[in-house]
């Protein structure tokens, strides 16, 4: 009898647990970004990810709540990338599409009348786009032919047209590019051939050729480049033989650091690491990745080092890793078992932890539904400011009068972090009360029997 009541709870146990919601870990992460308060990621079937908060919006989802673990929000996509009010995927069909919160043209679409709109639904903007970089304000995108586009804020001539006129549709720029990304008011590019193009605002050295004066068109900046990563002030450029260089200006609140001794700024790059193979850097933290798959950090803000927020130089923080992404707020890594790991200060939820108001010093395994090893309460961080200004229209205009055409979203209802919470506690004390009945029958039977 005893035998029985044991296989008997067992069997509830199972049945139970095969009732509540998933919580593994998060794995197989593929592609990531991290941007003001927000973290994206792909997983590797193409299903994008979201936890954060609503600063620019998202899809399938149009209240202004947050989200405190990762949810689902998109599939059949290969590529991200965040600016401070919107939000740019990549399909697998190539196609690009984008939403957020309208404002100089940076969403890429307008009305017959002229008009931007905010927007929670993705919005098709261009097929055959191999490469998109996400700015404060403004957008770039490089499509399969090798032109790049881009539209938005140009107020520093970021956008590169000749002009400091906002565009709020795609501009052709140049040819031959494979890789372009942008800062608040700078933007580079890398060429098929290796050569690093530079163009908008350089007034803290962010070019890296020996200058501070500013360029409304691309101009060449060296050769053999393979990646680059910048800041509002800083540059960070690798090159083919793993070399990293950085320059730019350590202005920013004494948080942004060059990875030397040095607290000066410089507008020629200075060599800093070798053996590098990836690069990515957003205010305040900077993370380099090296072949043997160690990850260093350095910066004035949420680095992820043992001291937990600073450090001049490079720091080793992780090993083992495939990939990363830096945030003012949150950073993340993969590793090659595709884990996600994050750490930083969790302004609305931005680690993806299931709790608010949050600070992890050191890089943690993502889970769903478990807080591991909070450390601190995190503070406040300045908000980012918007820039208002109208122009005319020039092309390519979408009638206010028809529905606009959005891409797959996923509609069913998601759950909160806080509700699949309660729902697990409920379910784990009937589990325990069940448990403790059949124990007490146990005992009984087996009083009875002796």
């Amino acid at each position: 009898m005893r035998k029985s009541i044991q296989i008997m709870i067992l069997v509830i146990v199972l049945i139970i647990l095969s009732t509540l919601p998933t919580y593994g870990m998060v794995t197989n992460v593929q592609n990531m970004d991290s941007e003001n308060r927000r973290i994206f990621f792909i997983k590797d079937d193409n299903s994008l990810w979201y936890s954060g908060c609503n600063i620019a919006r998202r899809p399938g989802i149009t209240k202004e709540e947050l989200h405190y673990e990762p949810i689902k929000i998109m599939d059949n996509v290969k590529g991200v990338s965040l600016g401070s009010f919107h939000n740019m995927v990549i399909k697998e069909d190539d196609s690009l599409w984008i939403w957020g919160l309208c404002g100089d043209g940076r969403l890429g679409y307008l009305t017959k009348e002229g008009h931007e709109f905010d927007t929670e639904e993705p919005i098709y903007i261009m097929d055959d786009v191999a490469y998109v970089g996400a700015g404060e304000n403004h957008s770039l995108a490089v499509k399969k032919d090798g032109s790049l586009w881009t539209w938005g804020n140009n107020s520093g001539g970021q956008l590169g047209d000749g002009s400091t006129e906002n565009r709020k549709l795609p501009t052709y720029i140049m040819d031959n590019v494979v890789i372009a990304k942008a800062s608040a008011h700078t933007s580079m590019a890398i060429k098929e051939d290796g050569s690093l193009w530079a163009w908008g605002s350089n007034m803290h050295g962010n070019f890296g050729n020996g200058t501070e004066d500013n360029s409304l068109e691309p101009i060449k900046v060296m050769d053999d480049v393979i990646d680059i990563s910048l800041t509002d002030t800083t540059t960070m450029i690798l090159k083919k033989d793993g070399g990293l260089y950085t320059n730019g200006n350590t202005v920013y609140g004494s948080r942004e650091y060059l990875g030397d001794d040095s607290e000066k700024g410089r507008s020629i790059p200075k060599k800093i690491m070798d053996d590098v193979i990836a690069i990515d850097s957003k205010i305040g933290v900077y993370l380099a990745l090296k072949k043997d798959g160690s990850l260093w950090a350095w910066g004035g803000w949420n680095i992820g080092s043992s001291d937990g927020q600073k450090s001049h130089i490079p720091t080793k923080i992780l090993d083992d890793v495939n990939s990363m992404a830096a945030g003012a707020d949150v950073s993340m890594a993969v590793k090659n078992d595709g884990s996600l790991w994050v750490w930083g200060q969790d302004h609305d939820g931005a680690l993806g932890f299931g709790q608010e108001e949050l600070s992890i010093k050191f890089p943690k395994k993502l889970t769903d539904g478990m807080l591991l090893n909070v450390v601190e309460i995190a503070e406040e961080v300045e908000e980012v400011e918007e820039v208002e200004e109208v122009l005319e229209p020039t092309e390519n205009v979408v009638d206010e009068d028809i529905e606009i055409e959005t891409s797959n979203i996923i509609s069913e209802s998601q759950d909160t972090a806080y509700g699949q919470n309660k729902l697990l506690y409920i379910v784990i004390g009937l589990l325990v009360v069940i448990i403790m009945i059949l124990g007490v029958a146990l005992r009984k039977k087996s009083n009875s029997n002796s």
